[in-house]
């Protein structure tokens, strides 16, 4: 983790410490910092082993949080172009990969990305999107 949490490390502990001698299982959820004490045969964790992988894996690129971003807010430009400098997270990395998966497309006549240049999501990337997220929520796994 880079930043610093609200919660510090010896509270943490000291919660899972009393979670587990009261039969608790604790789940902690770092984005948010929040700590929950669940019962442990409603938590995640005893759900997890029986849990199964999807039938139908996702056909195309997985995307990772930055990509996944990226490519929201260029859906949101519904085709127009923006300037590289102006989306979070748009770094050479990431959008070298969605030109390479063709959800993205740079200016015309340029092939090294560029934060000065303007980036536009492909028509394959505008359909894309929404089915990527549709599949990711309905078949949730860890």
């Amino acid at each position: 983790m880079t930043r610093r949490l609200a919660i510090t490390a010896r509270q943490v502990t000291a919660l899972c410490k009393g979670a587990g001698k009261a039969g608790y299982i604790p789940e902690v959820i770092l984005d948010g910092v929040v700590v929950r004490l669940v019962p442990e045969m409603s938590s995640q964790s005893a759900r997890h082993a029986e849990r199964e992988e999807p039938a139908v894996r996702w056909p195309g690129p997985e995307l990772n949080h930055r990509e996944e971003q990226v490519l929201r807010t260029l859906v949101a430009a519904d085709k127009h172009k923006m300037p590289a400098s102006s989306i979070p997270q748009a770094g050479p990395a990431t959008i070298a990969a969605l030109v390479k998966y063709g959800l993205v497309r740079l200016e015309a006549g340029t092939k090294v990305f560029d934060r000065s240049q303007t980036i536009h999501a492909t028509r394959d990337g505008i359909t894309f999107f929404p089915r990527y997220k549709a599949h990711r929520r309905k078949n949730f796994y860890l």
